[in-house]
């Protein structure tokens, strides 16, 4: 049986009552609404309680999309702990469960960590909820694929006086957890609106978040909304997503080892496929209503797309500022892996054994060392196992033709 099978049917017979009591969330009254709440509820509840001698407040078991907590003020859960870390430290990097390279007990930590802030931010949106915040809702988003010019964009639309974003890039608002934190927590960010025409937000995800299109729908005037969607070459954003995690030290040492792992089988497959996207954004929006804008085209004539999107947004498209120019991105390359994962590694275990004041400064060296001697700039180099690379060929052909057919769009970019 898979280890999230066992705990889940030990989780369940030992403890009936779901979401009993998570910290300050309000719950709801009855268990399957209970459900339909927590598979929203993206907050990074840690899956075994606090280890290593330390006393918890809550713990959690996330199960595929539903979450099972319980308190640990009773025998019962004190009894359910320990069985629980019994069956942690049989699996090590149990991928199925944990979602990483990293030891269980190094991401029992980490999760517990995040999950003190993230009681400490609930607090805070109760507080919010309480309020009544005058706020310009968004008349455009941006969405679309990681990777792809984004970052570019939202500085361009920010340097626009036609124009009004938020300080923050990515809300991630709708499809996540924070949509359940109410409209109050959206539009406290547009609250320094100006009376800009073209008022929005970039938040790639929403393209692929499951829930995100409806949720807009039924948020946003989508009558007059505008849906600026950044696309670029599926195989091309695939290779970029692993290379990013490899960097960061949180991706296996080759492309074909990341297939063994749910995250990146999940973009490889899923995210990365537009067409189906696509389609579900035209059962609430019209065709008019998006305007699809290539990575590619961004990198060979950035002004050219740039025009279009404020076309698009019908503000002044002749406008121009020095923010519009766009730097080549040539991307960081690893010279040598095995150092590349001790520097990585050696710093987490100074963050966690360390105080904060000694652990930062550490850090900061450990990774500065890591940028001069290890990371070069230059684009990243890896040979991809043939087989597999004309297996996601085919499959993004594929997919690609039925976006340029359903869009009306040229991809001949996009050819291999």
């Amino acid at each position: 049986m898979l280890l999230e099978q066992r705990i889940k049917s030990l989780a369940e017979s030992e403890f009936g009552e779901i979401l009993k009591h998570v910290s300050t969330v309000p719950m709801p009254n009855n268990q399957q609404e209970a459900y339909r709440l927590v598979r929203y509820l993206d907050l990074p509840i840690p899956q075994v309680a606090r280890i290593c001698g330390k006393d918890i407040s809550d713990a959690g078991i996330k199960l595929g999309g539903r979450l099972i907590s319980w308190s640990s003020d009773t025998a019962e859960t004190d009894n359910l702990r320990c069985r629980l870390l019994s069956l942690a430290k049989e699996v090590k990097s149990e991928e199925r469960l944990f979602q990483s390279q990293k030891p269980v007990l190094e991401v029992i930590w980490d999760l517990n960590k995040q999950f003190d802030a993230a009681i400490k931010r609930w607090q805070q949106y109760q507080d919010l909820a309480a309020k009544n915040i005058e706020g310009r809702l968004p008349n455009f988003l941006v969405l679309g694929a990681p990777k792809s010019a984004t970052t570019w964009l939202y500085a361009c639309l920010a340097a626009h006086p036609d124009v009004f974003v938020p300080v923050d890039k990515e809300l991630e608002f709708f499809g996540t957890h924070r949509y359940y934190l109410g409209l109050n927590w959206y539009k406290q960010n547009f609250a320094h609106w100006n009376s800009q025409p073209a008022v929005g937000e970039v938040s790639v995800g929403y393209f692929s978040y499951e829930q995100a299109a409806e949720q807009i729908y039924k948020t946003l005037d989508n009558s007059s909304l505008k849906l600026i969607v950044l696309l670029r070459e599926p195989l091309d954003c695939a290779l970029s997503f692993y290379f990013h995690w490899l960097l960061r030290g949180e991706a296996p040492r080759s492309f074909e080892e990341s297939f063994k792992f749910r995250r990146f089988r999940r973009f490889y497959y899923r995210t990365v496929n537009y067409h189906l996207h696509y389609q579900k954004y035209l059962q609430y929006f019209a065709k008019d209503q998006i305007l699809i804008v290539l990575f590619e085209e961004i990198k060979q004539q950035p002004l050219a797309a740039l025009k279009r999107v404020f076309e698009f947004l019908n503000i002044d498209a002749e406008y121009y500022d020095q923010a519009f120019e766009r730097k080549k991105n040539i991307g960081y390359s690893i010279k040598n892996l095995n150092l590349h994962y001790l520097l990585h590694h050696t710093e987490i275990v100074c963050r966690e054994l360390l105080p904060p004041k000694i652990s930062n400064k550490i850090s900061y060296r450990l990774k500065e060392h890591n940028k001069k001697v290890n990371i070069i700039n230059q684009r990243p180099t890896q040979q991809i196992e043939q087989g597999i690379y004309r297996q996601l060929q085919q499959e993004y052909r594929l997919n690609n033709q039925k976006l340029a057919e359903l869009a009306g769009i040229d991809l001949s970019l996009w050819d291999f």
